[in-house]
């Protein structure tokens, strides 16, 4: 299940809203990522689709527990590569570094982030253990 640059994008703006409030409406996303209404419900289907988000009746959007998982460590890599980001001499300001972030994390293998997701609900037990060392091997 592989996420593109921008649907990253949308995840962690409705992720950063839901931070201050509960119920996150199309156009409180429209407005934090400067698109239209229709640009946002175009980008909800595939988020739905592939079980991040869900929209409820009159717009109200609620992230899936997959979905705050991803928009929190797709924002945690992004924010470690803008902390570390190197002085290139481009003389690149705050907002260029963000974007520079922000297609780094994109360009990551995005199903490293659903493994390490997956991995938090496999059950430790002594077949679970075997099988796994068999599999490192």
């Amino acid at each position: 299940m592989e996420q593109n640059h921008a649907q990253l994008r949308y995840l962690t703006a409705i992720y950063e809203i839901s931070q201050r409030k509960l119920e996150v409406s199309s156009v409180e996303v429209a407005g934090v990522l400067n698109v239209s209404k229709p640009a946002v419900a175009r980008m909800l289907k595939p988020l739905m689709e592939q079980k991040l988000i869900v929209k409820k009746p009159y717009g109200r959007i609620y992230l899936t527990d997959q979905g705050i998982f991803l928009a929190r460590l797709y924002r945690a890599q992004r924010d470690l590569i803008r902390e570390k980001f190197p002085d290139i001499g481009l003389r690149l300001g705050a907002e260029d570094i963000e974007r520079a972030a922000d297609a780094a994390v994109a360009a990551l293998p995005q199903e490293r982030f659903f493994e390490q997701y997956q991995g938090l609900f496999e059950q430790e037990g002594p077949g679970n253990t075997q099988d796994r060392e068999e599999k490192d091997q």
